[in-house]
C-alpha cells in the first residue's frame, strides 16, 4: 500500500486531503512543518509527499529541496493558494512533479496523486 506524507501547518488541510484520499486505500504520515520532515523521510517508507509551500519554521520550497536531495525518486506535489502560483512554479523547477492549488478541486487531487503513483481511481 502506498504511503503519502502530507506536510501543512493547517490541520484542516491535512484532514481534508486524507478524507479525499483515504477511500483510495492510501496510508498517511503527517507533519505540521518542514522541520519534522527530515526525521520522517528516514523512518518511513514513503511513496509520495504533498508539501505546502507557505509554512512557518521551514517553508515548503526548502523542504522540497531537502526531500529531493535525500530521495530524488520520491514524487512530490507542491500545494498553495492560487495567489502563490509563482512559488508553485518554482517548486516544480526544484523537483516537484505536480502541484495543487487551494481551494482544492477533489478530482484534481485524486488525478494528481494517482498519476504520480501510477494507480487508477
Amino acid at each position: 500500500m502506498s504511503k503519502i506524507l502530507i506536510v501543512d501547518d493547517d490541520q484542516f488541510t491535512i484532514d481534508f486531503l486524507k478524507g479525499i484520499l483515504e477511500p483510495l486505500q492510501y496510508d498517511f504520515v503527517e507533519a505540521s512543518s518542514g522541520v519534522q520532515v527530515n526525521k520522517l523521510i528516514e523512518d518511513e517508507n514513503l511513496s509520495l509527499a504533498i508539501i505546502d509551500i507557505i509554512m512557518p519554521d521551514k517553508e515548503g520550497l526548502e523542504t522540497i529541496e531537502d526531500l529531493h536531495s535525500v530521495r530524488p525518486d520520491l514524487p512530490i506535489i507542491a500545494m498553495s493558494s492560487e495567489d502563490n502560483l509563482l512559488f508553485l512554479n518554482m517548486a516544480t523547477e526544484m523537483g516537484a512533479r505536480g502541484s495543487l492549488t487551494k481551494p482544492f478541486v477533489i478530482e484534481h487531487v485524486k488525478r494528481e496523486v494517482s498519476q504520480l503513483l501510477d494507480i487508477s481511481f
